[in-house]
């Protein structure tokens, strides 16, 4: 409704990404403005008054956090369990699930900055690091990499 109040004349296909904008400035604006509420509640001196306070200084307010609770309600039931994208997760999953045991099976397939690592972290922390920091289309680009012989990095 604010989006539409704001540009009457929005196409519809920009309609979503305006709504998503939206959302994350509010969501910007509540995280600054209960952050600074808090410092000022408790007026830290030093570090060690933060960290003796008790409690979290930067964070979401009580009425932001129960919309956001509704908003993922909103979205679980209407399209995170949604047919097509809980195909979508289940494929992800086992693309992920391959991954991980491919680079378990055989460490030296990562990249050589990973696999230095292991020595530190140990395999499966480095496997999971690794793994967590890939978007949806690396994970799929590396899976292609590894199982797909036809499939060629350009």
């Amino acid at each position: 409704e604010k989006v539409r109040a704001k540009y009457p004349d929005v196409k519809e296909k920009r309609l979503i990404p305006e709504v998503i904008r939206e959302l994350i400035g509010n969501m910007i604006s509540d995280l600054i403005a209960e952050s600074l509420r808090r410092i000022e509640k408790i007026k830290p001196k030093s570090a060690d008054d933060i960290r003796e306070c008790g409690q979290m200084i930067i964070g979401f307010s009580d009425e932001y956090l129960e919309q956001d609770k509704v908003l993922r309600k909103f979205l679980w039931n209407r399209m995170y369990t949604h047919n097509r994208e809980a195909q979508k997760r289940f494929k992800m999953s086992n693309v992920v699930k391959d991954i991980f045991e491919c680079f378990i099976e055989n460490p030296k397939c990562m990249p050589e900055r990973w696999y230095n690592r292991i020595e530190h972290y140990g395999l499966e922390r480095t496997v999971i690091d690794y793994i967590a920091g890939m978007t949806d289309k690396y994970a799929l680009k590396t899976y292609r990499a590894l199982y797909d012989p036809q499939f060629q990095e350009i």
